[in-house]
């Protein structure tokens, strides 16, 4: 199974690289480098070829961008719920404070927050 999951990202991977060289999709920091104004948002690459293979404006350009979106949350959700687990077994290890390898029910009210985002 995870054959089959390096095999897939190796091939997107390998596929927007290739159609990003044939469209002709360049990425830069700095937008002026692109020939954009100063304050103007450069689009991603993926936007960028999505774009130039489906229109700008076409439904395969937004499916596009909601996909990426979609799998970007999923990622970040699958982050978050699997850092319990990670500091669990690091704090058994001794590679993390100890308090983190009692894991309860309720993993805010376990151990409290230490940090809150201002």
């Amino acid at each position: 199974m995870l054959g089959h999951l390096a095999a897939l990202a190796m091939t997107m991977g390998i596929g927007i690289t290739l159609l990003a060289v044939l469209t002709g999709v360049h990425a830069a920091q700095d937008p002026t480098q692109l020939g954009l104004p100063a304050d103007a948002m450069p689009k991603t690459v993926l936007a960028q070829v999505s774009a130039a293979v489906f229109g700008p404006g076409s439904v395969g350009f937004y499916a596009i961008q909601a996909f990426t979106a979609a799998i970007l949350i999923l990622a970040a959700n699958t982050s978050f719920n699997g850092f319990p687990g990670l500091a669990s077994i690091l704090g058994r290890d001794r590679y993390f404070p100890r308090q983190f390898h009692h894991r309860g029910d309720r993993l805010v009210f376990s151990n409290g927050i230490v940090l809150r985002p201002c």
